[in-house]
């Protein structure tokens, strides 16, 4: 499967320089990975629910039976 408009715009970028293609490296790219896995866990520990605008946030607590 081909996903049609993206090769012209990575294309685009490459020659206006805003990507640059690099080798490929798995050992950099598993740290990338393990690296952003820490920052998701770390902002769901940190980060409350916002609550939809407009609602109480009476309306946004799970109801207990």
């Amino acid at each position: 499967m081909r996903w049609d408009q993206g090769p012209a715009v990575i294309d685009r970028m490459l020659a206006d320089a805003e990507l640059q293609q690099v080798p490929a490296s798995r050992e950099h790219a598993d740290r990338l990975t393990a690296q952003a896995r820490t920052h998701l866990s770390s902002a769901a520990g940190i980060c409350d629910p916002i609550p939809l605008a407009g609602t109480r946030p009476s309306m946004t607590r799970p109801v207990r039976r």
